[in-house]
């Protein structure tokens, strides 16, 4: 499988406003050992630096998710690190696990950044089983952490550390030509900087043709971060073609 992808990312605070477009190319190796995948990609800011990852599968249960060099400014989804250019090294590791309960998942995430700084992200999540709203409606629970080397403002590096609880429901549904999503949690503070907080998610696509479909994201949220309330949302559309 063969994808080329163009996007545009534009991050805003009250302070700061910041544009970026890039070009991505992935290619996965479905029939081969370890199902293998690339993906390269350039922005129109920085230099034009390529970056580059690297996935593959070791078993049923366990992927090394990602190895390379990320555009840590485009995924902070912070303008601050969008105009500093950094990028980041990068290793992932997730674990997919089937119990009688639901499905559990695991990850971990190790972000050596330009900068000097190291971001550690860890999360733990059940899908239940336990359908009491129906089929379409599922239950989870889970926990989420980050902690960093130090805090800085170009982006989300807690001083304390990160820890939070979280529940909710994810509904979806879908036919051949068309599916839906909606999702929403709550959370409560294991430690560090986290507080309460809540997220809303929402999104879907539609298959025009049977080569065409066009597709939307709504997110939106409120935690704490830096002793501070603090509040995100985000928006994308996305045109897919097939050839």
């Amino acid at each position: 499988i063969m994808e080329v992808e163009t996007s545009g990312v534009r991050d805003r605070l009250p302070t700061n406003t910041a544009n970026q477009q890039d070009v991505t190319v992935r290619y996965q190796a479905l029939n081969l050992a370890l199902k293998p995948s690339l993906e390269l990609s350039v922005p129109n800011k920085g230099g034009a630096t390529l970056y580059g990852s690297a996935r593959v599968k070791v078993s049923d249960t366990l992927n090394v998710v990602e190895i390379g060099r990320l555009n840590w400014g485009k995924l902070a989804t912070n303008p601050n690190a969008l105009d500093a250019g950094l990028s980041a090294n990068h290793i992932g590791l997730e674990a997919t696990k089937g119990l009688s309960i639901g499905t559990v998942v695991g990850r971990a995430d190790y972000y050596e950044i330009s900068d000097g700084n190291a971001i550690v992200t860890s999360s733990l999540r059940l899908a239940s089983s336990w359908r009491p709203l129906g089929p379409s409606i599922k239950p989870f629970v889970g926990v989420e952490m980050r902690d960093a080397k130090f805090n800085t403002p170009n982006y989300w590096s807690p001083e304390h550390g990160f820890g939070s609880f979280f529940a909710g429901l994810m509904a979806e549904w879908g036919s051949a030509d068309w599916n839906f999503y909606a999702s929403g949690q709550a959370g409560l503070r294991l430690y560090g900087d986290a507080g309460t907080s809540w997220s809303l998610s929402t999104g879907g696509k539609h298959w025009i043709t049977s080569d065409i479909a066009i597709g939307f994201n709504l997110w939106s949220m409120a935690s704490q971060r830096d002793s501070a309330r603090y509040r995100s949302k985000s928006a994308n559309v996305n045109l897919e073609k097939l050839w």
